[in-house]
């Protein structure tokens, strides 16, 4: 009897030590090996390589990205054979919207395509909060002047009009917000639209489609009609 019990004592703990190693391995998996699906939010952070970039007139342009987060945002510098440029960018699951300009002010916006309505976050250089801002549309359709209600990142409300005029494959927007008048340049991405605003027309909008190593990226300025491409790698 007391060889019988031994053995089954013997084999009930190598039972017991096999399931632990399993579960311990896949702890150990899940948790040390990283890994990207598919909507999820990746951190863009750091240092990225202009591997592939082209104007949308022909133009190719090599140089690098530094990405910097900044509270809820993120900060952006570009060095590029075409010239150097800042930004600030909203990150969207794994797509970073952006808006650039070579003045101090410039900004962003991230717009849900609703029914009869965008909802909308925003921010702007400078800043490391996002805003928000809700379009009514006229008549459920995207071109035209609109109503507006938003709130500053410091939280203060304002309200005003927009207004969405298509230019190819692109959108040029406008704002009026009490006696100031805003301009920018849009880009629709599936259900959404990212618009990047500035002064003058030293101002530009980015979406990049972010994986693990790489980033798939499109751009505009005002007057243009077709997005540019720029890919990055690191």
């Amino acid at each position: 009897m007391c060889g019988e019990y031994e053995r089954r004592r013997l084999t009930l703990k190598i039972i017991y030590m096999k399931k632990l190693t399993f579960w311990i391995a896949l702890l150990v998996t899940t948790t040390l090996v990283p890994s990207f699906q598919s909507g999820s939010a990746l951190n863009p952070s750091g240092k990225w390589e202009i591997s592939d970039a082209k104007t949308y007139d022909g133009k190719s342009y090599t140089g690098e990205l530094n990405i910097v987060q900044s509270g809820s945002v993120y900060n952006l510098g570009w060095k590029t054979s075409a010239g150097n440029y800042p930004g600030v960018a909203i990150l969207d699951g794994s797509d970073l919207m952006v808006g650039w300009g070579i003045n101090t002010a410039h900004g962003v916006l991230v717009y849900n395509i609703e029914t009869a309505a965008l909802k909308g976050r925003w921010t702007s250089a400078g800043q490391t909060k996002i805003g928000t801002e809700n379009v009514t549309l006229t008549n459920g359709k995207l071109e035209g002047t609109h109503m507006i209600a938003g709130s500053n990142p410091d939280g203060t409300k304002y309200t005003g009009t927009i207004s969405f005029e298509k230019a190819g494959d692109l959108y040029n927007v406008s704002w009026a917000v009490g006696k100031n008048i805003y301009n920018g340049i849009g880009i629709q991405v599936g259900q959404k639209i990212v618009v990047g605003w500035g002064l003058g027309k030293n101002f530009g909008v980015v979406h990049y489609a972010l994986s693990e190593k790489e980033a798939k990226g499109q751009w505009a300025i005002p007057g243009a009609t077709k997005v540019s491409t720029e890919n990055l790698k690191r």
